[in-house]
């Protein structure tokens, strides 16, 4: 193992430096514990914006903060980037209330990402502007009070999340026929606050 002087902090550095790459990832102060990537099968996932996963590594794939994985989705699969493994993953999960157990049972990891993944990945990703622009005028159709403020698909292409700001509550069975109707693909609504869109 090698360690360098990370300059300016006067610190020792190893695996430390590339500890917190992200705004909101968590500051994973065992990661040089020897050891310490064995504690735990789960890792967290991050994917699109803030939104992150617990999922079990059952086959024990070999996994860095940074990879990127296809975990198990509902339905087919999702692309996300490794953000935590080892010990404090567990303690993440406590700290947000993440319960497994009898029927709660953790989606798992299937893979390390592979270059058709990414690519189908990659498309899923280039489409979201386009289909947010065009839901929020099929919205604005139906005459809805609400905005829609980001789409995120899965990486398998299969589902697409619409992020929406909405003050009263919105009755949305005719715009997810439509939406499905228009994009073709599972349709999960999730209201956001106006905070976590700025």
């Amino acid at each position: 193992m090698e360690y360098k002087l990370h300059n300016g902090s006067g610190g020792l550095c190893c695996k430390g430096c590339s500890r917190q790459d992200k705004k909101l990832n968590t500051y994973d102060w065992l990661a040089d514990i020897p050891g310490n990537a064995e504690e735990s099968d789960m890792v967290e996932v991050q994917f699109k914006n803030t939104r992150k996963g617990y999922y079990l590594n059952s086959s024990k794939i070999p996994l860095e903060k940074g990879d990127l994985v296809a975990v198990e989705a509902s339905p087919g699969h999702d692309i996300g980037t490794v953000t935590l493994t080892g010990k404090l993953v567990l303690l993440q999960m406590k700290k947000n209330n993440v319960r497994t157990g009898e029927g709660n049972e953790p989606k798992k990891v299937y893979r390390k990402a592979k270059p058709t993944d990414i690519e189908k990945y990659e498309e899923a990703k280039a489409k979201e502007h386009a289909t947010m622009i065009r839901s929020r005028q099929i919205a604005a159709d139906l005459g809805l009070n609400m905005k829609i403020g980001d789409v995120e698909y899965q990486g398998d292409g299969n589902k697409a999340i619409f992020y929406y700001i909405a003050d009263e509550r919105v009755d949305f069975r005719q715009l997810i026929k439509v939406l499905a109707e228009a994009f073709r693909v599972r349709i999960e609504m999730k209201q956001i606050g106006a905070r976590q869109e700025a």
